[in-house]
């Protein structure tokens, strides 16, 4: 008997390094018309981190490898004039779209193809891979759409005609804006068991157009082999954190200070905090960090401050905090437990959170609000 348990036990463990063995995947291309001499790739493992890089471009094409355990979703961003939505000509900035990406999903051990070539958007398609399947749908009756809608937004912004025309006009682009939401959500919904499908059903949640209950429902009956990726995993944090709302009690949140001191919100327990979620890339949460150093001061004593960066290296944001004088707690959101953007449902930067001496969610509020003032002298100012 102890013979058959032990063999057991040691088949098992054998399984499970087996399962998690990282092996290598490729990715290249055979497309028609590429430009420029690199292209950006950007790559997700199911958490809310992502990765960057940039790729050579030799011949027209390029190829990438690396060791993976896990399934990949990767966005290969390139240089085409054409894919450009560009409310102004002569300046360089481009209104940011889906379609004018390749997508694909990438395994360990697959190699993964992409095909097609670019017009006014990424009409790319991915060639091997069991998962891409529903990243060509998604390119083949979602990109269409949403590139009419792109078009109308950027014939929006150049509009020089009367005020009731470009009153259609944006009857149109919202139109638009509907029938390919519409889309996706309808894609998502057919193809909620895959892993393009979850970083949809998450995406849309971050974006603030898919609800908690509709995510939930999108995921009630998924094939049980999902539900051990990341992916699943992220959506299924994020419809948990709808808990947290006014008046709900908050999660201890644990990280590590700049000095690499531990840290935990279960030492302000019996204080008023606020949670600032930010990153150096967000300009909106830049230019308000004057704005809470003034709130630091005006309630000094009466109020802590919790920065949770999303998005930054580790030098990134030390160096963010002791150039700009941010002397408040710090901690950096991570994975798993520790991603506190998904714990929290956080679908925007910034995000404010202010919390009572309970631990109860006193005011929620997403971008800069303007009635934050407000709120804290309604709990604070007659505080000694």
């Amino acid at each position: 008997m102890y013979k058959i348990i032990t063999f057991t036990i040691v088949m098992l463990l054998l399984s499970t390094c087996s399962f998690a063995q990282k092996k290598a995947f490729t990715l290249s291309s055979q497309l028609d018309n590429l430009e420029g001499k690199v292209v950006y790739l950007t790559i997700w493992d199911g958490t809310s981190n992502l990765r960057n890089m940039t790729l050579p471009v030799v011949d027209g094409q390029f190829n990438y490898s690396e060791l993976a355990q896990a399934p990949l979703v990767m966005r290969i961003s390139a240089t085409n004039t054409s894919i450009l939505k560009k409310p102004d000509p002569a300046q360089s900035g481009a209104y940011p779209t889906k379609a004018a990406s390749m997508w694909c999903v990438v395994q360990p051990g697959e190699d993964v193809k992409l095909l097609g070539k670019f017009t006014d958007y990424a009409e790319i398609t991915a060639e091997g891979g069991a998962e891409n399947g529903v990243c060509n749908e998604m390119i083949k009756s979602y990109f269409p759409l949403l590139n009419q809608q792109m078009n109308l937004q950027v014939k929006l912004a150049r509009a020089s005609s009367s005020a009731a025309d470009k009153a259609e006009l944006k009857k149109e682009f919202e139109a638009a804006s509907q029938a390919s939401l519409d889309a996706l959500k309808k894609m998502v919904s057919q193809h909620s068991s895959s892993i393009m499908g979850l970083y949809l059903i998450n995406d849309l949640m971050l974006r603030g157009q898919l609800s908690i209950p509709e995510a939930t429902n999108l995921i009630k009956n998924i094939d049980n082999k999902y539900k051990e990726t990341e992916f699943y995993k992220l959506v299924a944090s994020r419809i948990s954190a709808g808990k947290y709302v006014v008046g709900a009690k908050i999660l201890v949140m644990n990280g590590t200070l700049p000095d690499g001191k531990a840290f935990s919100t279960a030492s302000l327990a019996g204080k008023y905090y606020l949670i600032d979620f930010w990153g150096t890339w967000c300009v909106p949460c830049m230019a308000a960090m004057p704005h809470l150093q003034d709130l630091k001061k005006k309630y000094a004593g009466k109020l802590e401050i919790l920065g949770i960066d999303k998005g930054d290296t580790k030098e990134k944001w030390k160096t963010a905090i002791a150039e700009k004088g941010l002397d408040w707690y710090h901690i950096m959101s991570g994975t798993g437990v520790y991603d506190y953007v998904a714990q929290l449902n956080v679908t925007g930067f910034p995000t404010t959170i202010l919390v009572g001496p309970d631990g109860r969610i006193l005011y929620r509020s997403l971008g800069v609000s303007e009635d934050l003032g407000e709120q804290l002298d309604k709990y604070l100012s007659a505080k000694q």
